[in-house]
């Protein structure tokens, strides 16, 4: 062999011996203890949605309705709701334009709303005409309903 082969050879050698030596020491394909991360979890929150065909919701579903599993064993569910909070936000013109009976109709019409709020919701109410005025933000629906109490129709519509 010639003494640029023999040169060669021996690097591959050593080369071979610190790639192995490095294997072994890391275990192979293992990762080191210090390495892994593990975590105790009491409960995991999984919000889902469901809709049909075309795209419309899906309501009434139980937790009969629904298999949880991991790593391919069924889990049993703790909590189920069916219906969670929602967080609604209300627009509306305060305008001259909204005097008299479009305004009866929309108080009375938030009115019928409110009162078939669910515990947990909040609402935000904006209003305008001249200019954008947040009457409430994130409140329950009680709050949300005095806030329109204290609202009359005023003003030019400017969007």
């Amino acid at each position: 062999m010639c003494p640029g082969k023999r040169w060669v050879a021996a690097v591959v050698a050593v080369l071979t011996l610190l790639v192995s030596a490095a294997a072994q020491e890391a275990g192979g394909d293992q990762p080191r203890d210090e390495e892994v991360v593990k975590v105790d979890v009491d409960l995991v929150t999984v919000n889902v949605s469901v809709t049909d065909g075309g795209k419309r919701p899906v309501t009434g579903l139980l937790a009969a309705d629904f298999l949880v599993s991991d790593k391919g064993r069924a889990v049993d569910l703790d909590f189920f709701e069916g219906q969670g909070p929602a967080s609604l936000v209300f627009v509306v013109d305060t305008s001259l334009s909204m005097k008299y009976g479009k305004w009866k109709k929309l108080r009375a019409a938030l009115k019928r709303f409110l009162s078939r709020a669910r515990e947990g919701d909040d609402y935000t109410l904006v209003a305008f005409a001249d200019e954008p005025l947040l009457v409430a933000e994130s409140v329950g629906a009680g709050e949300l309903w005095q806030g329109v109490l204290g609202l009359e129709p005023a003003g030019d519509t400017a969007l």
